[in-house]
């Protein structure tokens, strides 16, 4: 469909792909320091180039309703903008002074988290800017991504250490134990919308599923990409998961249908 014919023609890698809320858009990076808006349906481009940050894009994040996309680049700086003109909203915000590699937009709109490559967590108002709690010392090595659970009441990290983390957002308290069975960096996490499972891409060429109530796998990984997973994402509707790749594709895969016993 349009969606594997989005690429074609491209040489660079696609870092990041992310879905508006309705469904209807995709935003994408592409190492140009730039962000993309494509239309879903017809594959077409849509509105603006998303430039200002001076260097790399680590990640994109639609905000709940859909109406602003948040960016986050290793300039160390949190961009927001009008996901309609792609023109920007506000002053930047500063995120980490080592740069800031993953950005998650709390359901309810109103905070921004954000991750480094020393692996602290940030939660700041978007309004404001203002840090709502203490930095996090989460992880040993460089997070790669974060995400909220659905309800806003927790959320989830992944690290170049390997493990998936989860978090309550009110306490910042680890949740459980650590996810381990990837066999390489962690480069991507995504929760489902019924907030049951939890997603997870690595350099190791798998996808990874797991209980997020158990932090158990749930069946066996996804595999078929020939290169890291550079993104993985489920759909607004939780029936795919949309997954990136450094082999230069996007691949989408049955959430119902997990292999097991394989």
């Amino acid at each position: 469909g349009p969606l594997e014919g989005l690429l074609k023609g491209r040489s660079s890698t696609v870092d990041n792909v992310v879905y508006s809320p309705d469904g209807r858009h995709i935003a994408s990076s592409h190492g140009d320091n730039m962000i993309r808006i494509w239309d879903v349906a017809t594959g077409a481009r849509v509105g603006r180039l998303l430039n200002g940050h001076t260097e790399y894009v680590t990640d994109i994040v639609y905000s709940p309703d859909g109406q602003r996309i948040a960016s986050c680049s290793y300039d160390g700086t949190i961009r927001i903008w009008n996901a309609a003109t792609g023109m920007p909203v506000g002053e930047p915000l500063n995120g980490h002074p080592g740069g800031v590699t993953s950005v998650a937009w709390s359901p309810g709109g109103q905070y921004i988290l954000s991750a480094s490559p020393k692996g602290t967590i940030r939660i700041q108002d978007v309004a404001t800017g203002a840090s709502i709690s203490e930095e996090l010392n989460a992880h040993a090595d460089t997070i790669s991504s974060v995400a909220y659970s659905p309800d806003g009441r927790r959320f989830i990290s992944g690290s170049h250490d390997r493990t998936i983390r989860i978090w309550d957002a009110q306490t910042g308290m680890p949740v459980g134990m650590p996810l381990k069975g990837h066999t390489g960096n962690v480069t991507s996490v995504s929760w489902s919308p019924d907030g049951q499972n939890i997603a997870s891409g690595s350099d190791d060429h798998t996808i990874r599923i797991w209980d997020a109530a158990t932090g158990t796998p749930v069946g066996d990984p996804l595999r078929g990409h020939l290169g890291g997973i550079t993104s993985v994402i489920y759909s607004p509707d939780g029936r795919y998961i949309i997954s990136g790749s450094e082999d230069h594709t996007i691949r989408m895969w049955d959430a119902q249908q997990i292999p097991s016993g394989g």
